[in-house]
């Protein structure tokens, strides 16, 4: 029983994350490291973006990192809610040796993207968990596309 009601947890705030984000989606951001974008375009798979955003914490490449989260991320887990700095600070500070990605399941549209998938990782802190994550294409000022993370909540059945 515990455990669905945290799952039903875990979606209500997965779905709060999504519902507050719509309202951001169209506004324009400012961009924090032009020169490090991953330049893509509509038919890059949701699988793809999340491997490149664990690609990055892997080999400890912050600057790119930096830019493949926007400056609005919003995300959370049952611990509670985190925004940029928070979620740069994490994501910078986790040694991972290795991570695998199943389950994917995603929905877009033609600049929002939505993946749910499950996530394993090796290192210092093993991570098994489900996590959905919400992916904004934006214009580059060289009229190349890129994708960047708006937001991320994780559920874990672990402590």
């Amino acid at each position: 029983m515990q455990y669905f009601k945290s799952l039903f947890s875990f979606h209500k705030l997965a779905l709060t994350t999504i519902i507050a984000l719509g309202s951001f989606t169209s506004l324009p951001l400012a961009a924090n490291h032009s020169e490090h974008r991953f330049d893509t375009d509509s038919r890059l798979s949701g699988n793809s973006l999340e491997h490149d955003l664990w690609n990055l914490v892997q080999s400890k490449d912050h600057d790119k990192l930096a830019d493949l989260i926007s400056p609005m991320f919003l995300g959370g887990n049952l611990q509670g809610m985190r925004n940029y700095d928070s979620e740069l600070s994490i994501l910078k500070n986790l040694s991972i040796t290795g991570f695998t990605i199943t389950n994917v399941f995603e929905s877009q549209d033609e600049d929002i993207r939505i993946i749910s998938y499950d996530f394993t990782a090796t290192g210092d802190l093993p991570i098994n968990d489900h996590r959905i994550s919400i992916w904004q294409r934006k214009k580059h000022k060289h009229h190349q596309f890129f994708w960047q993370l708006i937001s991320q909540s994780t559920y874990s059945e672990n402590p």
